[in-house]
C-alpha cells in the first residue's frame, strides 16, 4: 500500500472514530429522547385521559371538570330541561309503591321540597300510590329569571287501597312553570304554578 492510500485510510478511520465519539459526547436531540409507541415503558393513554387532564368547557358558565361549581351562574336552557326530566323519572320512585324519597333532595329544594313530602306522607297514610306509565315534556318556553314554563304530558294511575281510582288517573296533559334555585352548584326546582 502506498503512503497516500495509508493516510487516505487512516484520515477515513479517524474521521470515522471522531463522529462516533462526537455521537456519544453531544446530547440528544429532542425527538431522541421522545418515547415511541414500540419504546415506551408506559400503556397507551385510554381516549378519554385527555378529557380528564384538560378543562371542559360547553357554553358560556360551564366549569371545568373536576373544580366546584360556581353559584349564581345563569340557567340555561339545557341545565332546566334537564333538572325537569330529573324530576319526572325521580317521581315514580317518590310516588311510587317504595316511597322512595331519596332522589327528591337531588331535583327538589324549598317550598316545592316540602309540597311533594306533604303530597308523599298522605299517600303513605292513604295507603296509595301512583304509577307514571310516561312522562315527558311537549313543549317550553325558553328560561327567564330562573323561570321557565314547559307543557308536560303523563300517564298516570292512582293505585288506592280501593283499586285504580279513575279521577286521577289516565293521561293528563299540563302546562307548568317551574322556578329554579341553584343550590351548592346545582340548578333544582324550588316552586311550581300550574296553569
Amino acid at each position: 500500500m502506498t503512503t497516500l492510500a495509508m493516510m487516505i485510510v487512516v484520515a477515513m478511520s479517524a474521521a470515522a472514530l471522531a463522529y462516533s465519539l462526537k455521537s456519544l459526547v453531544r446530547p440528544p436531540t429532542l425527538k431522541e429522547t421522545l418515547p415511541t409507541e414500540s419504546t415506551s415503558p408506559l400503556p397507551p393513554l385510554p381516549p378519554d385521559a385527555e378529557i380528564a387532564r384538560k378543562p371542559s368547557m360547553s357554553g358560556p358558565s360551564a366549569t371545568p371538570q373536576g373544580s366546584a361549581p360556581r353559584q349564581n351562574e345563569l340557567l340555561t336552557q339545557e341545565v332546566a330541561l334537564l333538572a325537569v326530566e330529573n324530576w319526572l323519572k325521580a317521581k315514580q320512585e317518590i310516588f311510587g309503591p317504595s316511597y322512595d324519597s331519596s332522589s327528591l333532595e337531588k331535583v327538589a329544594t324549598g317550598k316545592f321540597q316540602v309540597k311533594a313530602l306533604q303530597s308523599l306522607e298522605w299517600l303513605k297514610q292513604n295507603q296509595a300510590s301512583y304509577n307514571y306509565r310516561s312522562g315527558k315534556i311537549v313543549s317550553y318556553t325558553p328560561p327567564q329569571e330562573n323561570q321557565m314554563t314547559l307543557t308536560i304530558e303523563e300517564e298516570v294511575e292512582l293505585l288506592t287501597q280501593t283499586g285504580l281510582d279513575p279521577t286521577r288517573s289516565g293521561k293528563k296533559v299540563t302546562t307548568v312553570t317551574y322556578t329554579f334555585e341553584q343550590v351548592d352548584g346545582v340548578w333544582k326546582i324550588a316552586g311550581s304554578a300550574a296553569e
